[in-house]
């Protein structure tokens, strides 16, 4: 019998490391000034961005791999994952005048986790999906890339163990004079590395391509 206390602790922990992945963590604070959810994908104007926002990040992006992120962000808090398959589909916007946004469509990480149940090693199916739209402003230069005023009231995040589903709330955590700084490379026109700051960014990244 596997117990389900230390499982959904693995899960939370996985919920934070997909959340980070995702650009929407930061510390609570009262009463946040949220940014406006936009119920739809934005068209990004075309002008000509700012000296604090570098050009090679605007416009739209889709996740097309987070999984040696996970597995890697994972392997610091000595946990073995293997990557299952994904799902469904997530959008990065960096528009010209310093606004992020989310939107997920029902995107699913899905996994196996290696669990130590008494010495004897199980398989655990573990899934992490999010779904709706998420905001926040941000700048970026010389490799960082900083979100403020993140808001993520409008996203869904759940986890899953074997038939078992759990909301994951840490929507809870937005806080409008946080800052979260990311690394990002952007390879070509086309492709973009994030790196969230896990494990002192010692993990691989989120892989990105330009959504045309």
């Amino acid at each position: 019998m596997i117990k389900p206390f230390p499982l959904f602790s693995i899960l939370a922990l996985l919920a934070v490391l997909s959340l980070a992945g995702c650009s929407l963590t930061g510390p609570a604070a009262p009463e946040p000034t949220l940014v406006p959810v936009i119920p739809a994908t934005p068209t990004v104007p075309p002008e000509t961005p700012s000296a604090e926002i570098d050009p090679c990040l605007v416009g739209e992006w889709k996740v097309v791999d987070m999984s040696a992120y996970m597995i890697t962000a994972m392997e610091a808090a000595d946990i073995q994952l293997e990557y299952q398959f994904s799902s469904g589909q997530a959008l990065y916007v960096f528009s010209v005048d310093g606004v992020f946004l989310l939107q997920a469509d029902q995107r699913s990480e899905n996994y196996v986790m290696k669990f130590d149940s008494g010495g004897v090693v199980l398989d655990v199916p573990i899934s992490v999906s999010i779904d709706g739209f998420g905001s926040a402003r941000y700048s970026a230069s010389g490799g960082r890339l900083e979100f403020t005023n993140m808001s993520s009231g409008g996203l869904v995040f759940e986890a899953t163990v074997f038939d078992d589903t759990q909301n994951m709330d840490f929507w809870a955590a937005d806080d409008p004079s946080a800052t979260t700084v990311f690394l990002y490379e952007c390879i070509g026109a086309d492709t973009l590395h994030l790196t969230p700051p896990i494990n002192e960014y010692a993990v691989f990244p989120v892989i990105l391509e330009r959504n045309r």
